[in-house]
């Protein structure tokens, strides 16, 4: 049970300074509206900090259906989420405390 507490503890603050990092970078170069996009993405900060600290985990995978945001800015952050969550499946095994010598990132996890 504790390791189940202290790898909850980490995936927030892992979490936490990926959000406030995607939040506070400059709109990618193929912003179609450059202006308008950063406004609307860090309006979610406050609105979404205590889901983040709760370990909440798929923050950025609805951006790729709003259209308060160009499509570039959705693909790209879409794109920053995926890889965010396929690093966090490659070290659970170390946010855990664990060793797994046989652990396959690749697989889902699943709990029963």
């Amino acid at each position: 049970m504790i390791l189940c507490l202290h790898a909850r503890e980490t995936f927030a603050r892992l979490r936490m300074a990926f959000f406030i990092r995607t939040l506070t970078l400059p709109p990618p170069e193929s912003c179609g509206t450059p202006s308008s996009c950063p406004k609307h993405v860090r309006k979610t900060l406050p609105q979404y900090a205590d889901d983040i600290r709760g370990g909440f985990s798929e923050l950025f995978l609805n951006w790729e259906k709003n259209d308060s945001i160009c499509k570039s800015c959705r693909k790209f952050l879409t794109r920053r989420e995926t890889k965010f969550r396929a690093s966090l499946r490659s070290s659970l095994p170390e946010l855990m405390g664990v060793e797994l010598k046989c652990w396959d990132p690749s697989h889902p996890v699943m709990l029963s």
